[in-house]
């Protein structure tokens, strides 16, 4: 798995998300198909952590717990998934206490 253009992938996906044009559950099929893989596949066949990998992984987690009808309603997922997209971009600074790693 090519995780730089799984990371392009995200970026666009949020974009779009923030637009309207891409739904939770577009969010989440991605989501599962990059957590999935790295699940299944042993740990040595793994491409090496990068330094990016940080806010990608925030935004994957945000996704998974964030994407629901409850969250969505209360406006908690569009804002996290902006903040996460800021972090992607690196038009903000991801806060210490924001986890982003590989499962």
């Amino acid at each position: 798995m090519d995780l730089k253009a799984k990371f392009q992938e995200m970026l666009q996906l949020l974009v779009g998300y923030i637009a309207g044009r891409v739904s939770c559950a577009e969010l989440q099929s991605f989501a599962w198909e990059v957590i999935d893989y790295f699940t299944d596949t042993a740990r040595g066949e793994l491409p090496a952590e990068e330094e990016f990998e940080r806010a990608f992984w925030y935004a994957i987690w945000q996704t998974q717990h964030l994407c629901d009808d409850e969250h969505e309603d209360e406006g908690v997922t569009r804002r996290e998934l902006e903040n996460a997209l800021a972090y992607m971009k690196g038009e903000a600074e991801m806060p210490e206490e924001c986890v982003g790693r590989r499962p």
